[in-house]
């Protein structure tokens, strides 16, 4: 009986050593930890770099604060594999979203476009942000905004908006990137034919008021009206255009 005792004593008394000691050893995945994983991204081989990503990606949640600082790195393709990684890592919205938000003014499409798909694949929570930063002082969140709205292809209720609005952005980036939209949108846009119809008459620039016309033919028989009062405009150039639009216009079936 004192034996059982003695036993039970020293198992009470050294569980607690015991417990500080596994607390206090890092977490370790293929023998390294999430630091030594972080540093491999930067330097080295490029297979060695891309093999530390997945092993970070591989970690998962745990990981999610060192994949976010490899989406800084100087190598294009390790940014553009963390920022796929972070896509499908679940919640942390707070944290992740605004990374991947800034990551859609990356100098490269191929990161650009992975910053877009994450955001898809984030759900609600990632168009809410593209649509709040389409308001934002920052610039490089406002053109992400858009160039994710755009990549994605997005056409809802606020989407929409949001492009029209843009359409009277004072950065160019931004205003090209609408007015592409716009064109792609077809008679979904139609809301913005007044805006275009007022850029045309102020532009000073002749190519935007062109972008304008082929904005308003893309939207199609909707267009009919402020077109042909686009027939009787001061501008030589504006008023034969529109003729010329207005002739193709008619010929279009109404699909909106």
């Amino acid at each position: 009986m004192k034996r059982i005792f003695l036993v039970l004593l020293l198992a009470i008394v050294f569980a607690p050593l015991q417990f500080v000691e596994a607390q206090a050893k890092p977490f370790r995945h293929k023998g390294q930890t999430v630091k030594q994983w972080l540093d491999q991204t930067e330097g080295g081989s490029k297979a060695s770099r891309m093999s530390a990503v997945v092993a970070l990606g591989e970690i998962g949640a745990r990981a999610t604060d060192a994949l976010i600082v490899v989406t800084s790195r100087r190598d294009p393709d390790v940014r553009q594999l963390a920022i796929t990684f972070i896509g499908v890592t679940t919640g942390q919205d707070s944290k992740i979203v605004p990374v991947l938000c800034r990551s859609l003014s990356d100098k490269k499409q191929s990161v650009r476009e992975a910053a877009a798909e994450s955001l898809f694949n984030r759900g609600q929570a990632g168009r809410d942000v593209l649509h709040k930063n389409s308001r934002s002082k920052e610039l490089s969140l406002r053109r992400g905004s858009y160039r994710g709205v755009v990549i994605l292809q997005l056409d809802d209720k606020k989407s929409i908006s949001m492009i029209i609005r843009g359409l009277t952005d004072e950065d160019k980036v931004v205003w090209y990137l609408s007015i592409n939209a716009v064109k792609n949108l077809k008679g979904k846009a139609a809301a913005g034919i007044p805006i275009l119809v007022g850029l045309i008459d102020k532009a000073r620039n002749n190519a935007r008021r062109q972008h304008c016309l082929s904005a308003l033919e893309e939207i199609g028989v909707q267009a009919i009206p402020a077109v042909n009062r686009l027939k009787l405009h001061k501008d030589l150039r504006i008023s034969t255009e529109a003729k010329e639009i207005l002739g193709r216009l008619k010929l279009k079936p109404r699909l909106y």
